[in-house]
């Protein structure tokens, strides 16, 4: 089985990515319309909860997501530490891949199960306290218990996208999150018309996991998989030996993740406290909208990641810079082109539209651009450190995440240039190391000076939109 990610990948990472941006705004009017403002605001609570209870994950995913691909391109171990080359054409080692998914499931089972019993003891408490007793939302219990099992069901399938990922099946991946998201509108729609109120969401919660489910499994288990994989055993010492080294690696990407959550997160939480609630609301509005266009313009750098690894695995380092350059061109160009026109459209839009709230001012705007293009640049090059099983320092995100927060409350408290403080703290903290720093360390690991790999992914993004484009005209 030959991780290989095609054109086809790449197209269905970006209608996955619509489709996840897209189902909020699909359902968002019907709930808006047919539910109480009790129950949309337990909507909302409930949301937080469910985004908080996916950290639960603490970076195993991803390392796991590695190891599938370093075994299906022909490794005989779970690294540790950086990856050691392997000769291409060998064979798949069964009894480790097996190793693997069982220690998949093993770990996602209990932290589910963990995750469902937080949630039914100290989460029922809270919700108790937020619905006055679980009276001013009708069937408001029923409603947290469902939603509490979503939860679970919805964390415990987590480890197939991992799975699907390291195979190289990322159309795959993405089309079990759009049937899902697709499972979930529909039956939205079809009992909130139906007068189920706030239970329409629940339920359409903890039933789409089982489609993305079913799909993922047709698809990752293939006939060749179906035909060697019972053949071999594993005992429990061996899934536990595996769960332990996948942790060295999937500690230090948990703790980045929870920092990258507090650098990212933290801007808002300090906004309400020290901000005007209009200036907060415009931050929030500008922020969410370049979002949707960082999300967009990562898409092929993060669709090629299991390719990565396989590239990584070979030392096959001419094909990895082509790559990976050419998704960061293509990264920076969605970027300028998307920003460029978020900047000029929307503050005549919202105009049109009539809104109270509105964009920041034009110069704002521009910096915001230039520093999301600078940092989506360092988060894409992090990611290809991971590709080697190398994990940028938990400490310097930490440091950094903790430096973003306390410069952003001195701006605010001892200076009068309000909003502009919220980008001030990420981009001065950022500055001193994780601006730059995981850019030099990969630069100099391809041995490549940094204006050749720029200069490759602009080649290789004008002959890839080239080709592109003859290939239309000519089936035209």
């Amino acid at each position: 089985m030959e991780v290989k990610v095609t054109k086809k990948d790449i197209v269905f990472g970006y209608i996955a990515q619509i489709f996840q941006y897209g189902t909020g705004v699909i359902v968002l009017p019907v709930i808006l319309h047919k539910l109480s403002a009790s129950e949309i605001g337990m909507n909302y609570v409930m949301l937080s909860v469910g985004a908080l209870a996916q950290m639960a994950d603490f970076g195993f995913s991803g390392q796991i997501g590695r190891n599938v691909t370093y075994v299906l391109s022909g490794a005989r171990k779970i690294f540790r530490g950086e990856i050691e080359k392997v000769d291409q054409g060998k064979e798949i080692d069964y009894k480790l891949l097996k190793t693997i998914i069982d220690a998949s499931k093993y770990l996602y089972r209990r932290l589910s199960l963990g995750v469902l019993g937080l949630l039914l003891t100290i989460g029922s408490l809270y919700m108790y306290r937020v619905t006055e007793g679980f009276t001013n939302v009708e069937n408001s219990l029923s409603i947290w218990l469902f939603f509490s099992i979503s939860v679970y069901f919805n964390l415990y399938f987590l480890y197939y996208n991992s799975l699907l990922m390291g195979a190289g099946l990322v159309k795959e991946q993405k089309m079990a999150s759009i049937y899902s998201r697709v499972a979930y509108i529909i039956i939205c729609f079809a009992l909130i018309y139906s007068e189920f109120g706030l239970m329409s969401v629940v339920i359409a919660n903890l039933v789409s996991p089982f489609i993305a489910r079913y799909y993922s499994y047709r698809k990752f288990y293939t006939k060749e998989m179906v035909e060697n994989l019972p053949l071999v055993h594993t005992e429990k010492k061996e899934v536990l030996s595996a769960l332990s080294d996948i942790w060295v690696t999937a500690k230090k990407s948990g703790t980045n993740t929870i920092g990258h959550y507090i650098g990212t997160q933290g801007s808002t939480f300090i906004a309400g406290a020290y901000l005007p609630l209009a200036a907060t609301a415009q931050w929030g509005l500008m922020t969410q909208l370049f979002g949707v266009v960082q999300g967009l313009a990562s898409n092929m750098g993060l669709s090629y990641y299991p390719e990565y690894c396989k590239l990584r695995l070979r030392s096959e380092h001419e094909v990895f810079i082509k790559k990976s350059s050419l998704s960061i061109a293509l990264m920076i160009s969605i970027l300028l082109l998307g920003g460029i026109a978020i900047i000029i459209l929307c503050p005549w839009l919202i105009n049109i539209i009539g809104s109270e709230t509105t964009m920041p001012s034009t110069s704002l705007m521009s910096s915001y651009l230039i520093y999301l293009i600078i940092l989506t640049n360092a988060q894409l090059f992090a990611m290809m450190m991971s590709s080697r099983n190398v994990i940028p320092s938990p400490v310097a995100v930490l440091s950094t995440s903790a430096a973003q927060i306390l410069i952003t409350i001195a701006l605010l408290q001892f200076t009068s240039i309000g909003i502009w403080a919220l980008l001030l703290g990420p981009a001065v903290s950022g500055s001193f190391y994780t601006l730059w720093k995981w850019v030099q360390l990969e630069i100099k690991e391809m041995k490549i000076s940094i204006s050749s790999f720029y200069l490759t992914g602009v080649k290789g993004l004008w002959g890839y939109l080239f080709k592109t484009i003859m290939i239309r005209t000519k089936g035209l």
